[in-house]
């Protein structure tokens, strides 16, 4: 059986490079304990600094500072525990990590409601002319959620708490659990990880499909009395501090968090509702171009056109996404290739590695992309996503001061999404024949699917799971699996079938530990998709509009920065727009099928 190597054992050349962070785990232990001694600093300025501009703008500078610090030591300190999650050292530091920033969090905890105290307009008027001025229209914003002093400070003080379910449940899937081996289609034992699901699940013999599904699916049914109580934990601290904050529901805390109003939230699931048939018509598609009776979770993702999909290594996927993106502008590659020539990207598996794709990083030092490259086409979309997210934080960065370079969540799944779309629109224009064409509109659906449709009904799933636990109404995991499967049924329709432990899926989606984060990955694809179709078709000013959106960073409120590059996501057009487009393409692959 073949083994995922250790990370002792793998090539540098796919390892990142963390040194632009910092260069040793020595520099890091003492910057550490800089940052720690400047954490305790803060409280000082308690009652101090709101006499007038100048005490106010040397505040900020000094809080901003530690606040920059601190981060970069936590961020540092977690991307090399998420390495390898069974290393001590490093699982050490991360706790040291967040154990700093729940103390910074503490210790700051008296900013918001002193500042809140000054004169709102005399406020404005001392930040109008600085870097500070759209952070403290953010607070002015939320005041009427700001609490006391002491209380900021005791709930700040809980947020280790608070946020523990998320750790424990990181730790138990990728740490813990491990997945029983399957035959593959040639008779031969294989492990099942994280990042081998996916493959098996892409590979044309059923049966290996439906082993590795049982292999997985079947231990977080061993788990579900355990997982249900740590999200349901998880669940229970969003109502506390929502309730806690006065907010009308823990969906209103965590959307307001970035100015999103909920109709956004719940006109997504409205639009996307109005377009289950298009869904519906692709799984009847999909059952009778396999030639099953019923469609099962197993057989959603293996491309109906088969034989297409021959491996790609990472070096040549370098090649195809320089190519493919050649659209975004001769700056855009240029920038690009050098992040890869200098390592932002930690490339293969090994044994303990964060499962699934990521990029992070720190201010002004080159982001850093986690994928587990497996050589499929899969891989590649995954590659030129992560690296769209880094490319939006390169140039946020480069463009903004700390304060205003970071950019809110609504918008962090536009800049990836771009990527992808590009990449697929190129394979569909350069495809050889009907028969690969077929195959990259297919791809092209299927991202849609487990992006818009499949993240929507998680959004869905989050929504009425915490409406339940907010009218005070237990979340076990028979409520969980029946609220999970009702769904399934909505979406995907009378030819798809529950069954083989699918309803026991909610115990394995990491990103419900993230609350109402999901359905920005559908108005995120929603939004990248009409920039990608205006850059690709040469609409006028779209590009432009496009790279001055990725420099925006966090400067503005996100449904401002987006109307700034020609997008209104406060009205339902963009999505649907996004929906037709997806209709369409289903129409197109039935043709050619």
């Amino acid at each position: 059986m073949e083994k995922i190597k250790k990370r002792s054992e793998m090539d540098p050349k796919y390892i990142w490079d963390l040194s632009d962070i910092f260069e040793s785990d020595a520099d890091w232990e003492k910057a550490f304990e800089e940052s720690v001694a400047e954490t305790e600093e803060i409280a000082a300025f308690s009652g101090k600094f709101t006499q007038d501009k100048e005490s106010l703008i040397s505040f900020l500078d000094k809080l901003k500072e530690t606040e920059f610090k601190v981060e970069k030591n936590y961020v540092y300190a977690q991307l090399r525990s998420y390495e390898d999650l069974a290393n001590d050292k490093y699982q050490n530091f991360s706790s040291k990590g967040r154990a700093a920033l729940a103390k910074f969090l503490e210790k700051r905890a008296f900013v918001r409601p002193e500042l809140l105290a000054i004169d709102s307009e005399t406020l404005t008027d001392w930040v109008k002319e600085t870097k500070y001025k759209h952070m403290i229209e953010d607070i002015l914003r939320t005041k009427p959620h700001v609490l006391p002093k002491e209380q900021e400070e005791l709930l700040s003080a809980a947020n280790e708490i608070l946020t523990a379910p998320e750790n424990i449940y990181s730790l138990i899937d990728n740490v813990d659990l491990k997945f029983p081996p399957i035959k593959d289609e040639n008779g031969k034992t294989v492990e099942v990880t994280h990042g081998r699901y996916t493959v098996f699940l892409t590979n044309e013999n059923r049966e290996v499909r439906k082993a590795a599904f049982a292999s997985v699916h079947g231990e977080y049914k061993k788990l579900q009395n355990s997982i249900a109580e740590i999200y349901q934990t998880a669940v229970k601290a969003d109502i506390f501090m929502s309730r806690a904050r006065k907010y009308s529901s823990s969906m209103d805390m965590y959307l307001s968090q970035t100015g999103i109003p909920v109709d956004v939230y719940k006109s997504l699931i409205k639009a996307v509702h109005q377009y289950i048939p298009s869904m519906k018509k692709y799984v009847s598609l999909r059952k009778k171009v396999l030639g099953i009776d019923k469609v099962h979770a197993y057989d959603l993702i293996v491309p109906v056109v088969s034989g297409i999909d021959v491996p790609i290594s990472y070096e040549e996927s370098q090649d195809l996404l320089k190519k493919a993106l050649a659209p975004l502008g001769e700056t855009y590659i240029a920038d690009f290739t050098s992040g890869l020539n200098s390592k932002w990207v930690d490339v293969y598996e090994n044994e303990g590695k964060r499962s699934g794709a990521y990029q992070w990083g720190v201010y002004r030092c080159h982001p850093a992309v986690s994928i587990n490259y497996t050589g499929t086409l899969d891989s590649v979309f995954t590659f030129a996503h992560e690296m769209g997210h880094a490319m939006h934080s390169f140039y946020s960065d480069r463009t903004h001061d700390y304060v205003n370079a970071g950019y809110p969540i609504f918008l962090a799944e536009i800049a990836s999404t771009v990527n992808e779309n590009i990449l697929s629109e190129y394979l569909i224009k350069n495809a050889e024949n009907n028969t690969h064409k077929a195959f990259h509109i297919n791809n092209f659906i299927d991202s849609y699917r487990s992006t818009v449709f499949r993240q929507t009904m998680f959004a869905e799933f989050e929504m009425i799971a915490h409406e339940k636990a907010e009218a005070g109404e237990p979340l076990t995991p028979k409520l969980l699996s029946e609220i999970y499967a009702d769904l399934l049924i909505q979406y995907y329709g009378d030819d798809f079938e529950i069954s083989d432990s699918n309803e026991y899926e909610w115990a394995r989606i990491p990103h419900f530990y993230s609350p109402f984060y999901v359905y920005q990955y559908s108005t995120g694809f929603s939004a990248a998709l009409a920039f990608s179709q205006g850059i690709i078709a040469h609409e006028d000013g779209v590009l432009e509009k496009y790279l001055e959106f990725l420099k925006a960073g966090g400067s503005d409120f996100p449904i401002k920065t987006l109307q700034k590059a020609g997008l209104d996501m406060l009205k339902p057009d963009v999505v649907i727009k996004s929906l037709q487009i997806f209709e369409q393409r289903v129409n197109d692959l039935d043709e050619l099928l």
